[in-house]
């Protein structure tokens, strides 16, 4: 079992890294499920492999390999990683990362348009929660 606060220190550490498809390494190229995934490969977890998905993965989809690794859970405090909607798919990763004073979500993640893992706040409407096995 790995600290919270380890992994989220490992979260930051992508954060610059070029944005790339299927990509898993911290400072190469990380994608939306990579950043969690790389965070927590990078304190030790030994995680599955993701599954083959294309650049715009159906929501269940993305559900689907999440499931490999993390199970859901109801908030978002407990949350390692959250499943948001793009469109009217829940598409996309992010990690959230801390609640500020005015009650805004910040989180990191990978995002095609900037181009490299950013730290923003929350932008996209959750669709679920997920905690990674071995994460406290």
């Amino acid at each position: 079992m790995i600290a919270r606060q380890q992994y989220l220190d490992a979260v930051a550490s992508c954060i610059g890294t070029p944005v790339g498809h299927r990509g898993r390494t911290i400072g190469g190229a990380l994608d939306c499920v990579g950043v969690p995934w790389a965070a927590a490969t990078a304190c030790g977890l030994v995680l599955p492999a993701t599954q083959v998905y294309g650049s715009h993965p159906t929501g269940d989809e993305l559900a689907s390999g999440l499931a490999g690794y993390a199970d859901r859970c109801e908030r978002m405090e407990d949350a390692h990683m959250m499943q948001v909607m793009i469109g009217r798919h829940a598409r996309h990763v992010v990690v959230p990362v801390q609640l500020d004073a005015d009650g805004l979500v910040w989180v990191v993640h990978a995002w095609a348009k900037a181009k490299v893992v950013e730290r923003t706040r929350l932008a996209y409407e959750p669709a679920a929660f997920w905690r990674i096995r071995g994460v406290a």
